[in-house]
């Protein structure tokens, strides 16, 4: 209890510090930090975070407006080696592909604690020990490790960020993968700016609170004379100030079947909607979707480039074209998608121009779709950019039109009456096919009249269709012939993994859980490289039993096509099931019964629904002639189950592992 009673005493003393802008001073640590108590700690913990401030506030700038300061510190107890990973950090600063106008890095303090005889010791870094590591065209990280790390450590660092873009206000996430014992982020914003200030996530506000504060802010107008003056301007004005905080968050845990974290973790997101310089003169940054498509078009980075004239395309085009429309579009995409490579699947914009693109075959999923585009329009065929947010990148809310949502771009084609979305920056992807990840919701059509667009995994299954047939051969064995025909997107991953792999190599992966007493030949692979149809996989085999005089035989029909093991093993769960696609597998056996037996025991078909028509599965057995048929089919439709159902789903896939487990048991006739 004692140690309890000082863990909450000193979690309402850092509430109270975090409320009123004054955490415990850097450098400030007492050897009963590091014995810190919590219901939040147990045997499996490896990093505690003791608290988390951020703060974002506004000032002039010497550039005639306005810059941001964001400040962070946080602070963490390290109490297992395994946790040694959390304690290398990665500082992210933005410059919009433009170096003249950056986001800068300033007051920077890090050091590590330990107790060495009783005493406090301190390992510090300083600035030039920052690594800076360029992520991409507009994000440059500064990265560093802290030193002298030993279980039970505590690590401490600040920074401050100076920003121009205030049109990115930080966002602030109030949990992780580690427990934390305060998270707490502050913003003061002047009235003139209107932000759309968005949470998520499930956990309670321990704070939630707004206030105004007065503040001037002295900005400085450079003149374009030399030979004059800058201008000074004074603002002042109540500032809006607000405050959210969280204790005691717990542990982000990872669950299977869950898209991205981004959809769940507790956060506050800003999305600056409009300046208002005075009632009549209001500057519009979040637009209609029509004024924004119209921008995009027009924006040299985006559609403006795909209406060029392009001729430096046409002698390429003309190797490419066909009269048929259709052929023609698939000829210009094949023609992308296997010869150019993507550098970066997260960037909706153009890095280069298109003809650098071209020339070079390297670039972005902006570039490369962008590009295919362009080059279907040249060719005659109607088309628009369409603008989505793949699933690492979280859910959108496309009632405003917020680009900074986006971050992937394809392409809508229309063929005679026929519409097709295309991504040519993923090898093995079919003429129309999307990657899994591009099923996240809304897309945007960017036209004169945009539209919204649904890609939900409710409305793409993966159907997949396995027989295998087995017959009492002259051998005394059984012979027979297995087929399979993947879904569009298990083909997808099977060609990812082994279109590069030998004969040899695919023939082991595909046996390699079969009994010794199984042999296989004349397997076929087909359609391995034939990226617009689903590929099938077949092959003869024989089954030899070694005593061909047991009593009883036992044997498992489902091969191993059933499910072994249910994937929803937690007894509860706090997120939705998130299934990249609808299941749909159907397997067939038709088998004759060993000559010199008798069928002892039989399992008993079965018909399970989940949630009336949103699911079903069939397990239906019979025997006729001599012959034992089987069919297991499961067939979902929806691929999206809310944690109110997932008792449900649990039990309904635990029904469908046990009648995968059962066996056929044949009797010898004496």
């Amino acid at each position: 209890m004692k140690f309890i009673f000082s863990s909450m005493l000193l979690l309402s003393t850092l509430l109270s510090f975090a409320q009123s802008k004054s955490v415990p001073k850097f450098g400030s640590i007492k050897v009963e930090d590091f014995s810190i108590q919590s219901p939040l700690i147990d045997s499996s913990t490896e990093v505690v975070v003791l608290f988390d401030i951020g703060s974002s506030e506004f000032i002039g700038n010497t550039d005639g407006d306005f810059s941001l300061l964001f400040k962070r510190r946080q602070r963490m107890l390290i109490k297992k080696r395994t946790g040694f990973d959390d304690a290398t950090i990665n500082i992210p600063l933005y410059s919009g592909g433009n170096t003249a106008s950056t986001e800068m890095l300033s007051d920077f303090k890090a050091a590590t604690y330990s107790i060495s005889n009783g005493k406090v010791v301190e390992a510090k870094l300083g600035k030039n020990d920052l690594l800076t590591e360029k992520e991409s065209r507009s994000t440059t990280n500064k990265k560093f490790t802290f030193p002298a790390l030993t279980e039970g450590c505590i690590v401490d660092y600040e920074y401050t960020i100076r920003s121009p873009f205030y049109s990115r206000l930080k966002s602030w996430s109030f949990q992780s993968e580690n427990p934390i014992l305060l998270s707490q982020y502050t913003v003061s914003i002047p009235r003139i700016f209107d932000y759309l200030i968005t949470k998520r996530g499930y956990l309670p506000f321990t704070v939630n609170q707004g206030s105004t504060k007065y503040k001037s802010y002295m900005i400085k107008i450079p003149s374009n004379d030399p030979s004059e003056s800058a201008e000074y301007i004074n603002l002042a004005g109540d500032d809006v100030v607000h405050t959210w905080a969280i204790e005691n968050s717990p542990a982000f845990k990872a669950e299977n079947y869950v898209f991205t974290s981004l959809n769940h973790l507790t956060r506050v997101q800003f999305h600056l909607k409009s300046i208002n310089y005075s009632a009549t003169n209001i500057k519009s940054i979040v637009k209609d979707w029509y004024a924004t498509s119209f921008d995009l078009l027009q924006d040299e980075s985006f559609g403006k480039p795909i209406n060029d004239i392009n001729e430096w395309m046409q002698e390429d085009l003309v190797k490419l074209n066909d009269a048929d429309p259709l052929i023609k579009a698939k000829n210009i995409y094949s023609f992308i998608r296997d010869n150019f490579t993507c550098n970066d699947y997260n960037d909706k914009w153009l890095t280069q121009s298109l003809k650098k693109t071209f020339q070079t075959k390297v670039g972005s999923v902006g570039d490369i779709n962008l590009l295919l585009c362009a080059m279907l329009k040249k060719a005659g065929v109607e088309v628009a950019p369409v603008i989505l947010s793949t699933t690492d990148n979280g859910k959108i809310d496309e009632s405003l039109a917020l680009l900074v949502q986006y971050n992937y771009v394809i392409v809508k084609a229309k063929i005679g009456n026929e519409l097709f979305y295309l991504d040519a920056t993923r090898p093995y992807l079919g003429f129309g096919i999307l990657a899994e990840d591009c099923y996240n919701g809304p897309g945007r059509v960017i036209q004169s009249s945009p539209e919204s667009v649904d890609f939900m995994t409710d409305a793409i299954s993966d159907d997949a269709f396995t027989s295998i047939l087995l017959l009492n051969d002259s051998t005394g064995n059984m012979s027979g012939k297995y087929y399979s025909t993947l879904g569009k997107y298990s083909s997808i991953n099977f060609r990812q993994t082994f279109i590069k792999k030998s004969i040899s190599e695919i023939n082991k992966e595909v046996t390699k859980d079969y009994p010794s007493t199984y042999s296989f030949s004349n397997i076929i692979v087909d359609s391995l490289k034939q990226y617009d149809f689903p590929l099938s996989i077949q092959y003869d085999l024989k089954i030899k039993e070694e005593d061909q005089d047991l009593d009883l035989i036992y044997f498992n029909p489902m091969f191993n096509e059933g499910y072994k093991k249910n994937p929803f093993s937690s007894l509860e769960r706090k997120h939705p099931v998130e299934m990249p696609f609808r299941l749909n597998e159907t397997y067939m056996l038709t088998m004759d019964i060993p000559k010199g037996y008798a069928i002892e025991e039989l399992p008993k078909s079965a018909k399970v629904t989940f949630n009336g028509n949103e699911g079903s599965f069939e397990y239906i057995v019979g025997k006729s002639d001599g012959k034992i048929m089987l069919r297991s089919k499961l067939n979902f439709k929806k691929a999206i189950f809310y944690p109110a159902e997932y008792e449900v789903l649990r039990n309904f896939f635990g029904t469908i592992v046990k009648k995968h487990a059962e066996q056929i048991v044949f009797k010898k006739i004496r």
